[in-house]
């Protein structure tokens, strides 16, 4: 209607699937004319401005984790002050009452307490890991992950099909840190799939980076959900807590790279983990 009646388009966003399903953002602008012989004819220009979008979605999920990361910081110290009182006050309360009954109960103070502490020092850690980067083998790396998630597979009854170079694939990486953000991922997707699911883990290089893909053929991932799947405390699972994939997400940023999701509801859903090739720390 707009180009039939003011006879132009002015930075129109629009969006469209490849035949490999990647989703492009474009501007598009159009204007109407008419040649030497009246013929009527549409030109126009079209910028593709997928990189923008995946760069301010990059920015906007950087944003939600510094204010998740406040957040936890401030709940940690509030926490922590009253928790250091009753921890002090049971050293003194152990010495003092011997009794056996009071013993019980003091113990079962004192497991809860450091349960308590132990949930706080897991939310600093998941709002804002500490890293020490090394050389390592990025194809080490994900062998010993796949490995922390063998039994999960296995109870699970998956079918787990590797594409893996057997070849040495330079990384800068706390390797520890690096095999949580992966090991968050396979477990994600074993968690997607009914028993006797597909899973799939492809290891690569791609000119002067690494792709690591991880595919499942679980119940896929909405598009309203894709959209806050790494947001801290959102999950669509019933007793998840939402840090698992916020802790990958801020891990990999930590390592200079990136993730990209792809999913279709019913079908299933493909993480590809992309790593700059590093030699130097």
């Amino acid at each position: 209607k707009n180009i039939l009646e003011e006879n132009f388009l002015n930075d129109i966003e629009i969006s469209f699937k490849t035949k490999l399903n990647d989703k492009i953002y474009c501007i598009l602008s159009l204007s109407k004319e008419t040649d030497s012989k009246g013929n009527v004819f549409l030109q126009g220009i079209l910028h593709d401005m997928t990189e923008i979008k995946k760069a301010e979605k990059n920015n906007v999920r950087l944003e939600k984790l510094g204010m998740a990361e406040r957040l936890v910081r401030t709940l940690a110290h509030e926490v922590r002050n009253p928790l250091n009182n009753i921890n002090l006050s049971l050293e003194q309360l152990i010495d003092e009452i011997k009794s056996e009954d009071a013993s019980m109960y003091l113990d079962i103070i004192t497991r809860n307490s450091k349960r308590i502490e132990d949930l706080i020092t897991g939310l600093l850690g998941a709002s804002r890991p500490e890293i020490l980067l090394q050389k390592n083998n990025l194809t080490k790396i994900v062998e010993e992950s796949i490995t922390a998630a063998t039994d999960r597979i296995k109870l699970r009854h998956i079918k787990l099909v590797k594409n893996i170079a057997d070849v040495k694939m330079q990384v800068v990486a706390d390797s520890e840190k690096l095999k949580i953000a992966i090991l968050n991922v396979l477990i994600n997707a074993v968690e997607a799939m009914e028993d006797k699911g597909l899973l799939t883990v492809t290891l690569k290089q791609v000119k002067k980076q690494y792709e690591l893909i991880i595919s499942d053929n679980g119940c896929g991932i909405s598009e309203e959900n894709l959209s806050r799947l790494f947001e801290p405390y959102f999950t669509a699972k019933k007793n998840g807590m939402g840090l698992g994939l916020a802790t990958t997400m801020n891990i990999l940023q930590l390592h200079d790279a990136t993730v990209e999701v792809k999913s279709t509801v019913g079908k299933g859903t493909t993480f590809t983990l992309v790593f700059p090739i590093k030699t130097e720390v």
